[in-house]
């Protein structure tokens, strides 16, 4: 059985696109664990009207309510909890997956008998162009797919992997509920440090991203930015793996240019970053060069804006 969790927060626009594509999935043992997370919408009252159109589903569904808005952290973190499956996943309210996605993913981990699964997803742009993307690199050594992971090779997306419940221990995970950026990147990494091996779906683009830009301002900009750093200081602080370790660090570059590209640092921050960005964005192992040039690009256009 597959266990999927769906927090949502006022997703009213999107949550029936999301709820039909779930229940619609041609596997037929599954687990639905909805966590409205204080929604002040018609969200929940949409959900529950289309379960009416799925009664083979009924039994399946649960649902999980706040008092107050927590977070996506504790919303995740409440529907693992009470999963069941033999394996688990997520899935994004304003997102949606294709019919036969969990089938495959569970197939992939029963053949291959891996701990964790990811699959391909399609990008979708406001302005209604597609854009399919396939993970560039596989690999079947593990350690080198998490450290694929802390360089950002791979997107650590949540709702991209799926994994087998008995693996994976909640205790001592790392969830702080004011935490709200680069969440997935915090609770994948922890994941994966509890799994060995891992199997891949990169055939077609299973999960369907919905990415709305505007959605963050200047001042959460500088925000996230913050969590961002916080995240990767956590994962540092608690890595065992040096080549892990070292592979990260391509990440904090990507996170310094792009913190100064959007102004959300001081002019002292920025001179740090700076001395200690650039002279190692060349020799950067783990960047293709257009990335190393775009990144040299954004860095002079944060420091010539105002």
């Amino acid at each position: 059985m597959v266990s999927v969790g769906i927090p949502y927060y006022n997703a009213e626009p999107y949550i029936e696109r999301s709820v039909r594509s779930l229940f619609s999935q041609n596997l037929e043992n599954m687990e639905f664990v909805f966590v409205d997370d204080a929604s002040t919408d018609r969200s929940t009252e949409i959900i529950r009207r289309v379960l009416e159109e799925y009664p083979h589903r009924k039994d399946q569904v649960h649902f999980i309510t706040h008092e107050r808005n927590r977070g996506p952290m504790a919303a995740r973190l409440g529907a693992m909890r009470i999963f069941s499956g033999r394996y688990f996943i997520f899935c994004d309210a304003d997102d949606y997956v294709e019919p036969d996605m969990y089938k495959d993913m569970s197939s992939e981990a029963e053949v291959s008998g891996a701990d964790v699964v990811h699959c391909a997803l399609t990008v979708h742009h406001t302005n209604n162009t597609v854009r399919e993307k396939q993970e560039s690199v596989r690999t079947e050594d593990f350690q080198t797919y998490c450290r694929m992971v802390a360089s950002l090779q791979v997107t650590p997306f949540v709702w991209s992997h799926l994994f087998r419940r008995d693996r994976i221990s909640l205790e001592g995970l790392y969830l702080p509920e004011n935490i709200t950026y680069a969440e997935d990147l915090l609770l994948v990494a922890q994941l994966l440090r509890q799994c060995q091996s891992i199997g891949f779906l990169t055939q077609k683009g299973y999960y369907h991203y919905l990415r709305r830009p505007g959605s963050i301002s200047h001042t959460n900009r500088r925000r996230n930015m913050r969590q961002c750093s916080l995240v990767l200081h956590y994962l540092d602080r608690t890595e065992k793996d040096p080549l892990t370790l070292e592979a990260r660090k391509t990440h904090w570059r990507n996170f310094a240019c792009t913190a100064i590209r959007y102004n959300c640092l001081t002019a002292r921050e920025k001179k740090v970053l700076l001395r200690y960005c650039v002279p190692r964005i060349f020799r950067d192992r783990h960047l293709k060069f257009r990335k190393k040039v775009r990144l040299l690009y954004w860095t002079a256009m944060g420091f010539l804006s105002k």
